[in-house]
């Protein structure tokens, strides 16, 4: 029959051996000295036992000496022969019984030696336990165990290292000769997953270790924790979050498990349920002013402004005197559209701390909204003169330029960016003047503008060329003078020699102008010159602007040859909508129709969406809705479909529906400005929500401060809520910024006119007219009236 293990037979006195990684020594109860003593007498009259009895004069007791001295005093392993008894077979060599009592002997002396701290002797112990008695998987699993202590302990990063390997090839032998033990399995994990902080493999044989623990186990937060950090650090998230959910579901308030989710929700991109987390995090930390750092810039991530405000101002009052956190509040108010509270809050910090640019800048951004320009001015101002960073400098002119531009300063913006352009070398310089150029050109000043960027591409180097000679060219053509902006590309073109790819895009470019002039004989001529081109877009474009050309001169057939030719460029789906679009142009309603029902029934989600916009490019608004509603019962949080729909439902007579879409819409995507612009001004044109088509414009605009049908829109809103100062300089500004835009001066003519300023009301509605307004019939009329007031 087999002894019973060291294990078994002295489990009383395991001490160190025992602890996990992290935790303590166990202070022992009664002195050391006196307790370590008793514990060694007694095991030295037990494992003796019957030889003591027969050999008395063989016996050696335990002298009692200091505790620290204690292996000095202690029996030598080559005295243990007397201490144990002799127990020799007949021929001289140990007997089992007599050599697994040494062995308990040794491990249980290593055991004191570990309690008074004396690590070295202790280990020397262990070591000859083992080599005694080698059978025990316990004995090896203690020692593991201990070793892993000892790297804990250790400052040494050398012997930190060595002992955690002793400890996982320890724990590895244990597990080989005790299959399946649980125990022994999760201390080879923990070895291993120490190790796996210098060496991969060890990482690899924790991972399996605690994969395996996790099938045999329900409800292990260890296991479940420490596999998921395994995971984080091989940055398998989806594994991370799948372990740390369960272990979150087992405890649900536990901080630590609901960070390292987090973390992994944040590496799988899954920014929602992240917030989520955040939320409860919350709940349990609720003065970590962290978190709600967090989940506001979360928020802010994903365009939900309002949602990141009300998270910070729900913060403990005590949280709510940091600076930062107000600071941050405003800014989110500011990008939500509240911009009344946003102000109020700047103004309390302002008392509080005056001074700082970054407080300063953002009172201008919320001045701006507010129309308060001048005063915005005079803050930007402020902050201009005290700043010391040449890159804000330069970003603060330029928006100083803007706002100059907007209160009806456009000399003084000219005047301040001419000033600057001196004091930077030549990248800030090229900043300044290319904006100089577009105010020259809103101040009706575009001569002088196109003499500054004539002057600049003739010195252009090689790698400004093709953006300065496509920026005066793009001047040229808005002031309708196409032939010179075709020159100036072609010189361009002379100049840059062989830099293909430059070349190519000045060349499109060419095309793209003729295009946009009709000039479609000369783009039927030139288009195929680029059909060879080696980069994919351009020869696409060419091919496109083919096709367009000839349909322009009413050659249909010569266009479907065309695009049938260039079966390579397009893909199938994409040949086929431009075919029904063609013929959708020429007349050809049935055949239109047939192809369009044909990409329709298509499984592929590009080919129905291309059919849906070739209905709406047709106006066909009703025919492309059933498009897109299969398109997003497949695909129910498309942006882009949502968008067309709400557009072809408002445009086809089904408002009530449409708001819906661009509410949905925006709860998806609160950031998404085209949805923003369109449903406040929706709102607008009808003067129904008026306070929150104003709100949502703002939204819009906050983002896109010179999108100038964004910022007509907003005029437009202030109209017709009677705010006609502020409705002024917004629709002002916006014919400044799209000064080809009929609609923009009809809404300028209709303002002038509730300001009883009849001439520039007359001079506006001339303008839409000379624009070719679509509604030309109901301008006359309103000029009529004009007339007839004059007179």
């Amino acid at each position: 029959m087999r002894t019973l293990s060291i294990r078994a037979r002295f489990a009383g006195t395991l001490l160190p051996g025992t602890l996990l990684p992290g935790t303590q020594l166990p202070k022992t109860l009664l002195p050391k000295t006196l307790l370590s003593w008793i514990l060694v007498l007694l095991l030295t009259l037990f494992v003796a036992g019957p030889s003591v009895a027969a050999d008395q004069a063989g016996a050696e007791s335990v002298p009692s000496t200091p505790a620290n001295d204690a292996e000095a005093s202690l029996p030598e392993a080559d005295q243990t022969q007397q201490a144990t008894g002799d127990g020799d077979t007949a021929d001289g060599k140990p007997s089992d019984s007599a050599r697994i009592l040494k062995a308990a002997y040794q491990f249980s002396r290593g055991k004191l030696l570990a309690d008074e701290g004396n690590f070295d002797a202790a280990l020397k112990a262990y070591q000859q336990a083992l080599k005694l008695d080698d059978s025990d998987p316990y004995s090896r699993l203690e020692v593991a165990k201990f070793h892993s202590y000892l790297a804990q302990v250790s400052r040494s990063t050398q012997k930190k290292l060595d002992h955690l390997e002793s400890a996982a090839s320890l724990a590895s032998e244990a597990r080989q000769m005790a299959e399946g033990n649980l125990e022994i399995l999760s201390t080879y994990a923990q070895v291993n997953l120490r190790l796996g902080e210098h060496q991969l493999g060890a990482l690899e044989l924790a991972q399996g270790a605690y994969e395996e623990l996790r099938g045999k186990t329900q409800g292990d937060l260890q296991v479940l924790i420490s596999l998921g950090q395994i995971y984080l650090w091989k940055q398998e998230a989806d594994k991370a979050v799948e372990v740390l959910e369960e272990a979150v579901s087992y405890l649900p308030n536990h901080r630590m498990i609901h960070t390292m989710l987090l973390e992994a929700l944040m590496e799988t991109g899954r920014k929602r349920d992240a917030e989520g987390i955040l939320e409860k995090l919350i709940r349990i930390e609720p003065d970590s002013i962290d978190h709600y750092f967090r989940l506001a810039e979360l928020r802010n991530e994903r365009g939900d402004h309002q949602a990141a405000a009300e998270g910070l101002a729900a913060a403990p009052e005590d949280l709510q005197a940091s600076p930062r956190l107000r600071r941050i509040l405003a800014q989110e108010l500011h990008l939500s559209g509240d911009n009344e509270q946003a102000w109020a809050m700047l103004e309390k910090l302002w008392e509080e701390n005056p001074g700082g640019s970054g407080l300063q800048r953002l009172r201008v951004a919320v001045l701006s909204s507010l129309t308060r320009y001048d005063e915005a001015v005079q803050e930007l101002e402020a902050v201009l003169a005290t700043e010391k960073d040449e890159a804000r400098i330069l970003q603060g002119t330029l928006h100083l330029s803007r706002l100059l531009e907007r209160t009806g300063r456009g000399e003084t913006a000219i005047k301040v960016l001419r000033e600057r352009i001196p004091a930077y070398e030549a990248g800030g310089q090229l900043q300044l003047k290319l904006s100089l150029i577009g105010v020259l050109e809103r101040q009706n000043l575009a001569d002088d503008g196109l003499e500054m960027l004539s002057q600049e591409v003739a010195a252009a180097s090689a790698d400004q060329l093709p953006m300065l000679s496509y920026a005066l060219s793009d001047l040229l053509s808005r002031m309708e003078r196409t032939e010179e902006a075709l020159t100036v590309l072609d010189e361009a073109i002379e100049r840059l020699g062989d830099n293909v790819e430059s070349i190519e895009r000045l060349e499109l470019r060419r095309l793209s102008l003729m295009a946009g002039a009709e000039l479609w004989t000369r783009l039927a001529d030139e288009a195929p010159s680029l059909f060879e081109a080696p980069s994919d877009d351009v020869r696409l474009a060419a091919r496109s602007l083919h096709v367009e050309a000839l349909a322009g001169l009413n050659r249909i057939d010569d266009a479907l040859a065309s695009l049938a030719s260039s079966e390579g460029d397009f893909s199938a789906s994409s040949q086929q909508a431009r075919r029904a679009q063609l013929l959708l142009d020429d007349g050809q309603e049935a055949g239109a129709r047939a192809i369009l029902e044909e990409i329709a029934a298509s499984e592929e989600a590009e080919a129905v969406f291309l059919a849906a916009q070739i209905y709406q490019r047709a106006e066909r608004y009703s025919d492309s809705i059933p498009l897109l509603e299969r398109l997003l019962k497949d695909n129910n949080d498309s942006r882009q479909a949502l968008f067309l729909l709400g557009a072809a439902q408002e445009r086809s007579g089904q408002r009530p529906a449409a708001i819906a879409t661009f509410q949905r819409l925006l709860e998806m995507s609160p950031d998404h400005t085209p949805t923003l612009n369109y449903l406040g001004y929706m709102w607008a044109e009808k003067s129904e929500n008026l306070d929150e088509a104003v709100t949502l414009i703002l939204r819009a605009v906050a983002q896109e401060p010179d999108n100038g049908a964004y910022v007509d829109s907003l005029g437009w809103a202030y109209y017709q809520l009677g705010r006609y100062q502020e409705a002024r300089r917004h629709l002002e500004w916006a014919a400044r910024l799209v000064p080809d835009d009929a609609t923009i001066f009809e809404h300028l003519g209709d303002l002038y006119l509730a300001l009883e300023e009849i001439e520039q009301a007359r001079d506006s509605y001339r303008a839409a007219l000379d624009l070719e307004a679509d509604n030309s019939e109901e301008l006359r009329q309103k000029l009529q009236v004009l007339d007839e007031k004059g007179s």
